[in-house]
């Protein structure tokens, strides 16, 4: 079909070869009045576009590469400009830095498991008991077991501010009783000495001796990753909390 009489207008091929977007793509976002064509004839349908549409077709398909759907697109299109828009973009690129840290995480466990061979990992289950104990605490809800960190990231900074002096390794206890894949209740500790007085959000309990489950992982590793745990930096908790031990199932029955 030639490009219509009116030579400032294209065709729908000729506008999806420039803006890269295809014949489906751009009835798509049609329909959906987000790139609407400038002219349609009224006898055979066809679409046609205008040169200024480009930068708007230009926009919908970077919108659309990192991640944004077609009703949020023609939301921000509307927003090009405003603080909005710069709001959206900021938002879609955290989601998106999630997305890569968790994807890092598969690719590092991917290759632990190639450099540890077939048995990557033994655990050791043993009965022990804790002695009775002084603790400050700090209970929360986080997203996942992984993001204990949160609620350090809230407990370390009063440390300090409330001048607590730990007297043995910090912890954490899970008072859900059983795996939950989200929304994990935790509370971080720290042993004080009797008598040490906390302002909120802390509490302070005395708990009680209890004899529990605890859990030993320890990875085996070869001689490639071994090589590497030298460039690791240490955690700032790694001399207040032994990093491979769990307190499990009776810790939930303390009062913290």
């Amino acid at each position: 079909m030639a490009e219509t009489t009116n030579t400032n207008l294209m065709t729908i091929g000729r506008f999806s070869s420039l803006t890269r977007l295809s014949v489906r793509m751009l009835r798509h976002y049609d329909s959906h009045g987000v790139l609407v064509p400038a002219d349609i004839d009224q006898w055979t349908g066809y679409r046609r576009y205008a040169p200024h549409q480009l930068a708007d077709a230009a926009d919908i398909r970077n919108l659309r590469d990192v991640g944004f759907g077609v009703s949020a697109i023609g939301i921000l299109l509307a927003a090009r400009g405003t603080e909005a828009w710069s709001n959206a973009l900021q938002l879609q690129r955290e989601s998106l830095d999630e997305e890569l840290n968790a994807a890092q995480g598969r690719v590092s466990l991917i290759t632990r498991l190639l450099d540890q061979g077939e048995h990557t990992m033994s655990i050791t289950l043993s009965r022990k008991t804790v002695p009775a104990m002084t603790v400050v605490s700090l209970r929360g809800t986080v997203p996942a077991y992984n993001e204990e960190g949160q609620l350090w990231g809230q407990m370390m900074p009063l440390v300090g501010a409330q001048g607590i002096q730990p007297v043995g390794p910090c912890g954490v206890i899970e008072h859900d009783e059983q795996y939950t894949e989200r929304d994990v209740d935790l509370s971080t500790f720290l042993p004080v000495s009797s008598g040490t007085s906390v302002e909120a959000p802390w509490r302070s309990s005395n708990c009680p001796s209890v004899t529990a489950w605890w859990r030993r992982s320890r990875a085996r590793l070869s001689r490639s990753a071994k090589r590497t745990t030298g460039s690791m930096r240490a955690s700032p908790l790694k001399a207040w909390r032994p990093r491979t031990t769990e307190l499990l199932a009776a810790s939930t029955s303390t009062s913290i």
